[in-house]
């Protein structure tokens, strides 16, 4: 009775392996054609672009404008981003797709025509904004089967800590959100903070758990052991809001 399980296991063990070495050729031949900051170029975008033309994934073109968007909000300059769906397209061996680069140039200048009414970047936190994670959902939730791919954490702090995120206690703030910042950017994950919660999405696998639970650990430990509640769980396979993930 287990057999059709492993088999369908099996296929998405697969699936993730390709995706792997699809990712690393990518982001190699990238940097190879002018990225300049390796640290910044893995976001959640990224990996809605890996599944793009696949029974589950968006289209190619849609995966693209998705992508051109997110890089604008990352500050990344047209020419850079063009290049670097280029270097997508070489890796995956799709030669030149003239209409994903056009559909990644009109997901980069959409974003920047609306960029005035949209702030990706919570600058108290430094961390993305709950209406830009509102949007990351979205996509997940518009490509069947990509929600179960994904998990959330949330860290529920004492009600006190508002006044942390401004003075007297920002520097604590501050350390606190610049180690997470150097996680997600390490990978597919994306963060916000909504007073007094912070909210972690993040593509499901045991090293992201791993990092999440030591950053936990340094949270108690910055905030001299006061307490603090952390919760992971896979996202819901019905569309959620950030708020909804919080209450639960």
């Amino acid at each position: 009775m287990q057999r059709p399980k492993r088999r369908a296991d099996a296929a998405r063990e697969a699936a993730l392996s390709g995706q792997a070495h699809l990712l690393a050729s990518w982001a190699e031949l990238s940097l190879q054609a002018g990225w300049r900051d390796a640290g910044d170029w893995n976001i959640p975008e990224v990996h809605l672009a890996l599944a793009a033309g696949t029974p589950t994934g968006l289209t190619l073109e849609d995966a693209a404008r998705d992508l051109g968007a997110a890089r604008f909000y990352q500050g990344v300059g047209v020419a850079e981003v063009m290049a670097d769906w280029n270097s997508f397209l070489q890796a995956s061996g799709q030669g030149i797709k003239l209409a994903s680069l056009q559909a990644v140039v009109e997901g980069w200048v959409d974003a920047s025509e609306r960029a005035e009414s949209l702030t990706c970047i919570d600058p108290s936190t430094g961390l993305r904004t709950a209406s830009h994670v509102e949007e990351l959902l979205r996509a997940i939730y518009s490509v069947p089967s990509t929600p179960e791919l994904y998990s959330t954490a949330v860290l529920d702090f004492p009600k006190g800590i508002s006044a942390t995120w401004t003075e007297p206690g920002w520097p604590t703030a501050a350390r606190i959100a610049h180690e997470l910042n150097g996680l997600v950017s390490a990978g597919s994950a994306a963060a916000c903070f909504v007073a007094p919660q912070m909210l972690i999405l993040f593509q499901t696998r045991p090293d992201t758990a791993l990092l999440l639970r030591h950053f936990y650990g340094r949270c108690l430990d910055m905030l001299d052991g006061a307490s603090v509640d952390f919760a992971m769980a896979p996202l819901p396979l019905k569309p959620v809001s950030v708020a909804q993930i919080l209450c639960n």
